[in-house]
């Protein structure tokens, strides 16, 4: 509420904490209100629950009324139940002499007197906004101006069929809400990754958004999972296997899927050894490069050959150098020789 400024809000909310089923056997240690007279035990265990249970939604009822008239914002806030608890109860237990009446309470901010009325559950709506003068929505309008005329009922059958199934003449002919797609929660459930545990034989899964309601899923079936925290659950080892696919998923009674989870792992056992090919088995490609090797090699030599034949070639022209310088140093000699004996 305190994120739509200058709009009026609309919030729906249901608390489920007086919904049955109801414990036949004592869950209370300590109850606020103590119950006896009962048929038995177990129907002393189940009315005990109940009433305690409704005490402690009677206390939030007052949490709430504080907390909404300190906003200083106008305000209706109505409360009502849909249905009875479910043990037993029958016609003659009941002041009003029908099981299927339940009150509804009213509270405001406002000013507005207080009315009461005698009012079905889909008529309960449109009274309230009427005493705050909202008129708006076509199902609003009817019940606002049609509930005394002598064809309100037989006229809402067919205001509801025209709208649901009918060619819409209310809308002239437009489909004003078409269906959607219903998706449960309000964010993404989402698994990032796995750890396995062996001291306490679990698989973690790690992720984000979870709740009680939140399953794991291996390989698409579902298996016994324990809530931990918004981001962690668990389940045995037992449950999984080497390059399984881990998922996460919400589920309502039933295992109704309500929000499928998004990403998905694939859980690669830490202990296991990946196998390696056989050494004795030599492919193809080995072989090849064992080939190249070898022919690396066989050119190596060569190279070596050559590369020494070289040093030797240049060790006898070395050789060859020195005899020439001798050569020509006996030449000198022999012409100084010749030229002394010319002079003599």
């Amino acid at each position: 509420m305190n994120a739509t400024e200058n709009q009026s809000d609309f919030v729906y909310t249901i608390t489920v904490e007086g919904h049955g089923d109801y414990p036949t056997e004592k869950l209370l240690e300590n109850p606020d209100i103590l119950v006896s007279g009962a048929a038995d035990e177990a129907s002393n265990n189940q009315w005990e629950y109940y009433v305690n249970m409704i005490h402690e939604v009677d206390d939030f009822i007052g949490d709430l009324i504080t907390a909404v008239d300190r906003r200083g914002e106008d305000t209706i806030i109505v409360f009502f139940g849909d249905h009875l608890p479910t043990m037993g109860l029958t016609d003659a237990d009941m002041k009003s002499g029908d099981i299927f009446k339940t009150k509804y309470i009213t509270w405001n901010n406002m000013g507005l007197a207080k009315k009461d009325a005698d009012l079905t559950a889909y008529q309960l709506l449109a009274h309230i906004t009427d005493q705050a003068g909202i008129h708006e929505g076509t199902m609003f309008r009817y019940h606002q101006t049609q509930t005394a005329s002598e064809t309100y009922l037989s006229g809402l059958e067919d205001l509801q069929y025209d709208l649901l199934y009918g060619k819409r003449y209310t809308y002239g002919g437009e489909d004003r809400y078409p269906a959607s797609d219903l998706v449960m929660d309000v964010e993404d459930v989402t698994v990032s990754s796995v750890r396995k545990n062996t001291s306490n034989n679990t698989l973690t899964v790690y992720g984000a958004n979870f709740t009680k309601n939140t399953k794991i899923f291996v390989n698409g079936n579902k298996v016994p999972t324990t809530f931990l925290t918004s981001n962690l659950i668990t389940t045995s080892l037992d449950n999984v296997q080497n390059g399984d696919t881990i998922t996460v998923n919400i589920l309502g009674s039933k295992s109704l899927l309500l929000r499928a989870g998004t990403g998905e792992v694939v859980y690669e056992d830490p202990d296991i050894v990946p196998e390696t090919e056989d050494p004795t088995e030599i492919p193809d490609t080995t072989a090849t490069e064992m080939k190249n090797t070898e022919t690396e090699s066989s050119e190596t030599k060569n190279s070596e050959t050559e590369s020494s034949e070289m040093k030797n070639t240049e060790t006898e022209g070395s050789e060859t150098g020195s005899s020439e310088t001798t050569s020509k140093a006996d030449s000198s000699a022999v012409t100084s020789r010749a030229a002394s004996d010319s002079n003599n």
